[in-house]
């Protein structure tokens, strides 16, 4: 948009891809992380006086509604709140907000769950001020997702298969099993209903795709002619991207025994899950 039209200015409010971008503002969650390990909620604005700005008018991010089990509509207002004040005192000609009350809940409970139901309800009223708002300002309003969330009943444990076949790998600390990347021969990063699969030799691509095409639950294996043609051929992508059928998913389980499994199993943790 910047390049289309030299001049415009543009506000990016609430989602970690705001960092760094090409934006005039920015605000998005970033927790204080303390040398003694605790975190503590915050935010992140460029530029930086409009941190002390929001937070003076709205109060602290309230990070722990944002993400986790706590998650809930607060984190959803406060990002709607601040959207409309930076709308309002600084008029750029492209405003993105990410409002993120639906995501949890429809992974929490499923999409036809009346839980679910109730939050889109919940988001329909809380976003009818902004929207009023633009409109009374001229915008034009465009409502977008950036992925669905679909009923799954299988998990598929790409992991596991190739733990059994001899090549993956891990390693043992305080009885609790972590995945060794470096020392395996291959392994599944899982995300949802896709995951790539990293192939260390190539040597190995054969049985790894006679191994993985043939386990329940997986749609389609990609191989390089496959990933070219769905413009999924990045340097860091798998040898092989594998996507499931649309009634399963893909975990990222290794272990092959629960009482093996690393503490942060149970735990709401992006930074250590592969």
């Amino acid at each position: 948009a910047r390049r289309a039209h030299p001049g415009y200015t543009v506000a990016n409010i609430c989602w970690w891809y705001a960092m760094g971008a090409d934006t005039d503002w920015t605000v998005t969650p970033r927790p204080v992380y303390y040398a003694d390990g605790r975190k503590e909620p915050d935010c992140y604005t460029r530029p930086p006086e409009l941190h002390d700005e929001l937070t003076e008018k709205l109060g602290t991010f309230p990070l722990f509604h944002f993400w986790g089990p706590g998650a809930d509509l607060v984190s959803s207002q406060w990002i709607i709140d601040a959207t409309r004040h930076v709308m309002a005192t600084r008029d750029p000609d492209l405003t993105l907000a990410y409002l993120p009350h639906l995501d949890y809940d429809l992974q929490r409970f499923g999409p036809d769950d009346p839980r679910s139901h109730a939050a889109a309800r919940e988001l329909d009223e809380a976003v009818g001020p902004l929207l009023d708002q633009a409109e009374a300002a001229g915008r034009t309003v465009v409502v977008l997702s950036e992925y669905g969330i679909t009923s799954v009943s299988r998990p598929v444990h790409l992991n596991r298969v190739l733990r059994e076949a001899g090549l993956l790998e891990v390693h043992t600390q305080d009885g609790m099993e972590y995945l060794d990347t470096m020392a395996s021969r291959a392994f599944a990063v899982a995300d949802h209903q896709l995951a790539h699969v990293y192939v260390k030799r190539p040597e190995d691509l054969d049985t790894v795709r006679a191994l993985l095409a043939g386990v329940p639950g997986v749609d389609t294996l990609l191989d390089e002619e496959g990933k070219k043609e769905q413009g999924l051929d990045h340097p860091r992508s798998g040898e092989f991207v594998a996507v499931a059928e649309p009634d399963a998913w893909f975990t990222y389980y290794y272990w092959l025994d629960d009482a093996r499994a690393p503490d942060f199993a149970q735990l709401v943790e992006i930074h250590r899950k592969p």
